[in-house]
C-alpha cells in the first residue's frame, strides 16, 4: 500500500527548500566542476516578463513551455554583472527566431505541489541542472540561457533554455529515413557501376 502524500503549502514550502539546498550542497561539495562565478554569468528574468506559450514536454519533475514573448520590466536593482542588462535585452530582442519560439522555460511541474517528497526531489533536480548547465558547453547538449531572477532554492524557480525542435525519438526515426535513403542511393550507385563493367 502506498504511503499517503503531504501536499506541498505556503507553509512547507521553506522547509522543503531549504533541504533541497542543504542536499545540493552536500552532492557539490563531490564536484570541482562547478564554477559559482559561471553560475551568475547568466542573466536573470522575472516569470511575469515572460509570455509562456504552449507545454513541449513533461518530465518526473518538470515541465517545459515555449517562451512566446520577452516584456522586460524595470531593470534589475542589483545585477550580478556589469552586461546583465544587455543580455536581458539580448534575449527579448532574440525570443523569435524564423517565426518560432528560440526558448523554452522549464519549471517544477503543477503535479509536484500534491507531493512535498516530489516537489523536494523536483527542486534538488532544477538546481542541480542549473549548475550543471552553467558549466557545460557542447553543441549536444541543450544550453541554458538565463535563470530566473529568485535563487534556485525559492518557489517558482526556472530555467530559460534554448527550444528543442522535436524529441530523440522523432530524430532517430527521421536519422533511419535518411539512413535508409543513403543506403537505396549508394546501391543504385553499385548496381550502375556493375552495368558498366
Amino acid at each position: 500500500m502506498a504511503e499517503p502524500t503531504v501536499p506541498v503549502t505556503k507553509e512547507n514550502v521553506p522547509y522543503l527548500l531549504a533541504e533541497a539546498e542543504k542536499h545540493v550542497k552536500e552532492l557539490s561539495a563531490k564536484s570541482h566542476i562547478f564554477d559559482e562565478e559561471r553560475e551568475n554569468s547568466f542573466p536573470r528574468l522575472r516569470g511575469s516578463e515572460l509570455d509562456v506559450g504552449r507545454v513541449l514536454g513533461r518530465g518526473g519533475f518538470c515541465e517545459v513551455k515555449e517562451i512566446s514573448g520577452i516584456k522586460l520590466g524595470a531593470p534589475l536593482a542589483k545585477p550580478r554583472y556589469e552586461k546583465e542588462e544587455d543580455d536581458r535585452v539580448y534575449l527579448k530582442t532574440h525570443v523569435i527566431r524564423n517565426l518560432d519560439a528560440r526558448y523554452a522555460i522549464k519549471t517544477l511541474g503543477p503535479h509536484t505541489r500534491d507531493d512535498a517528497i516530489l516537489y523536494m526531489k523536483g527542486a534538488i533536480d532544477l538546481a542541480t541542472e542549473a549548475r550543471f548547465l552553467a558549466v557545460m558547453e557542447n553543441p549536444n547538449i541543450c544550453r541554458m540561457r538565463a535563470v530566473s531572477e529568485c535563487g534556485p532554492y525559492e518557489d517558482g524557480f526556472f530555467l530559460v533554455l534554448d527550444r528543442l525542435y522535436g524529441i530523440l525519438e522523432d530524430r532517430i526515426v527521421e536519422w533511419n529515413k535518411k539512413d535508409a535513403k543513403t543506403r537505396m542511393s549508394l546501391a543504385n550507385v553499385f548496381k550502375r557501376l556493375s552495368d558498366l563493367k
